[in-house]
């Protein structure tokens, strides 16, 4: 993804104790994942993240800062995005075909594929996530 993504950390010392995910597309920078660790949540670590995140897409000519996605049942993490004056909107899924595929029986078509992804190798494991991903997703 070359210059399109960036990885965002922050660190106490040596340790990492948050880090973010954006994506860049034309000029808008998009919030794709994030993670901390809540024992040092006291520090700021990820708003810190975030506003530098925010400055730095700015100063690379970014025009949007898109905070991404959020379940409706993930109220923390919407508090979070209202928190930076952020402007909702609804997102409208449609698939085709209209009813999604489903494995049924006893798990045994999930598990053998979950073998076999976990030794695959690694160019294969991501030609898969490539071919899969977008329907999952």
């Amino acid at each position: 993804m070359g210059d399109a993504i960036e990885i965002h950390v922050a660190s106490k010392g040596d340790l990492p104790v948050a880090s973010i995910i954006t994506l860049r597309f034309r000029d808008t920078v998009v919030y794709k994942y994030g993670c901390s660790d809540a024992a040092w949540n006291h520090l700021g670590a990820t708003p810190l993240l975030f506003w530098r995140a925010i400055e730095r897409a700015q100063s690379s000519g970014a025009n949007e800062f898109d905070l991404g996605r959020s379940d409706l049942h993930n109220q923390g993490l919407i508090t979070f995005k209202d928190r930076w004056a952020s402007q909702r909107t609804e997102l409208t899924y449609r698939r085709f075909p209209g009813r999604p595929h489903v494995i049924s029986g006893d798990g045994r078509a999930r598990k053998i594929a979950g073998f076999i992804l976990r030794f695959m190798p690694d160019p294969l494991l991501t030609l898969a996530e490539k071919l899969i991903y977008p329907h999952v997703g």
